[in-house]
């Protein structure tokens, strides 16, 4: 972590994104010195998800982007920024649940939205994030039908478009039946 962090003059701004109708970006230029060299980075923060992208060019969507996680456990500029420019958001990470080898699984329930699939009914889908001892090891989209009693988990990048999604049963004790059972309430 440097001991100085510069804000570019007239930053930050606030940026409509050119593909995703309705959000807003808080744009931010940094540079810290490192070594005998400056680093810079172009940041543009969606606050209300918790996710940003590092430069203009790459796509908003959720499997491009960077996840500030929920445990602040993230202690890079990156990460730092977006918590000192998006203060005044509210952290969307709810825990979900943990596994038996102590990684624990958070919902974004701003990175989320519901849709209909002919197979299994209404359907909801997050975005979810694996953190364990060191960190985040995966970055997720959650898929359920509380009508099927059926989830999926898939890759962000697998899950682009909803196309092709399948979902399980649940096997009894499994961290599938206690989404179900603590999501769908019935």
């Amino acid at each position: 972590m440097p001991s100085e962090v510069y804000l570019k003059k007239g930053f930050p701004v606030n940026i409509k994104s050119a593909n995703l109708k309705g959000t807003i970006y808080k744009r931010v230029v940094l540079s810290w010195p490192t070594g005998s060299s400056t680093v810079k980075r172009d940041l543009l923060f969606d606050c209300s998800i918790y996710g940003y992208k590092v430069n203009d060019g790459t796509p908003g969507y959720w499997y491009a982007l960077e996840w500030v996680l929920p445990d602040k456990k993230d202690k890079d500029v990156d990460a730092m920024a977006f918590r000192y420019f998006c203060a005044a958001s509210k952290n969307p990470w709810q825990l979900l649940t943990a596994n038996l080898d102590d990684e624990e699984y958070f919902i974004n329930n701003s990175a989320a939205y519901q849709l209909v699939s002919k197979k299994y009914g209404k359907m909801y889908t997050w975005v979810v994030v694996k953190i364990g001892q060191y960190g985040m090891t995966e970055a997720l989209r959650l898929y359920l039908s509380c009508s099927a009693k059926k989830v999926g988990f898939y890759s962000l990048l697998d899950a682009a478009g909803d196309q092709d999604i399948e979902l399980d049963e649940a096997n009894p004790g499994s961290i599938g039946a206690g989404i179900i059972s603590d999501i769908c309430k019935g």
